[in-house]
């Protein structure tokens, strides 16, 4: 239950949820979405950005039923203790993997980007320090840090929109070529860079005035995400040939890095160093998450304990893949399970609490 000290506002949550889902696959979302669906790629994104509406909507109509409780505390309400703890373990091993595959992706990247003879656990040591650092404080201290690295957000776009000197329109023609099998087969490709509005479930109790405000919050950070990334995915469509964009696999840093001013010569690596700011907020949302789930599990629901264990396992699975095909295995793995945690579980739950009469009794909530 949340204290005053501890609360978020409701614009707070959509900076927490923007931050949270704009994270590391970014800048491989252009090549992973034109593999499968070509130029329609952009059709895509806006194709998944809409189903993860709807999944807002399902996990906000569970956690409406329990206001003043997060997913770990009110599921021994609707399936029992012992159920219960088990879907919290698998919860926070959810949300360690996911901070896995974002460490994992962020130290691939800079070691083929900037330091290529730095050594992977270094990299990954720093990150996972900033992380603890970060995840050990309440919610609103993390949420505050979101919403000031969310104006960087601005910059990501005007470095994108220098390259609207140089589109060919012609690579997205015909719109809908690729077909509407392959633009739903590539919309799934796109989930992994979409990630983090299953935050909700935990964090939906922080939230002050939490009830038809949270589900506006919600939809106002997804629609600035699906929007971002849409963008982005369009830049790079209309850019690159359709035969250049299958051998590129992050599009906006080859893109930038064509681009030169008096005072910045190489812009790749300035867009790089705003955009481990966002792999840094979405470890940190990830890492908050698990531990508090751990925290609830094992240390009376205080979260700080747990970071440093779920940071140490992040980093463990985030050292583990040796080649890109056991990065794209993982990345894979997650992509799919993820479903489960912000669909079908949270379904399963809220089906559960109506057929059985499980819902927070206001003097409970007051």
């Amino acid at each position: 239950m949340a204290t005053k000290n501890s609360t978020i506002t409701q614009g707070q949550l959509t900076f927490f949820i923007f931050q949270t889902q704009i994270g590391v696959g970014l800048l491989s979302l252009p090549f992973a979405v034109a593999k499968i669906a070509h130029g329609d790629g952009w059709i895509s994104t806006l194709l998944i950005g809409f189903f993860i509406q709807l999944c807002i909507f399902l996990i906000w109509a569970l956690n409406r039923r329990f206001p003043t409780l997060s997913l770990y505390e009110f599921m021994p309400q609707i399936i029992g203790k012992p159920v219960a703890f088990f879907f919290t373990l698998l919860y926070s091993l959810y949300f360690i993997g996911i901070g896995g595959v974002v460490l994992l992706l962020f130290s691939n990247i800079i070691n083929n980007w900037v330091f290529d003879v730095t050594p992977r656990w270094a990299l990954i040591l720093l990150m996972v320090s900033a992380g603890i650092y970060l995840a050990r404080e309440n919610i609103r201290i993390i949420a505050r840090f979101h919403v000031f690295i969310s104006f960087f957000a601005f910059i990501l776009i005007f470095l994108a929109c220098m390259a609207y000197a140089h589109i060919d329109i012609r690579y997205i023609l015909p719109i809908g070529h690729s077909g509407a099998l392959n633009i739903i087969k590539a919309s799934s490709e796109a989930l992994l860079s979409m990630l983090g509005f299953e935050a909700l479930l935990v964090i939906f109790p922080y939230v002050e005035n939490n009830e038809k405000g949270v589900l506006k919050a919600m939809s106002i950070a997804n629609l600035i995400a699906t929007s971002l990334s849409t963008f982005l995915v369009f830049t790079c469509l209309i850019v690159f040939s359709p035969q250049e964009i299958l051998v590129i696999p992050q599009p906006m840093l080859y893109m930038l890095k064509s681009f030169t001013f008096t005072v910045i010569e190489r812009l790749d690596l300035f867009f790089l160093s705003i955009w481990i700011t966002f792999a840094v907020t979405s470890f940190v949302s990830y890492l908050y998450l698990a531990s508090k789930g751990l925290g609830y599990a094992f240390h009376k629901n205080r979260h700080k304990n747990a970071v440093w264990y779920a940071a140490i396992a992040c980093g463990f699975i985030a050292l583990y893949p040796d080649s890109q095909l056991a990065i794209n295995r993982l990345a894979f793995f997650i992509t799919r399970t993820s479903f489960a945690f912000f669909a079908a579980i949270p379904l399963t739950l809220l089906l559960l609490s109506h057929v059985l009469r499980k819902k927070e009794r206001k003097d409970t909530a007051s």
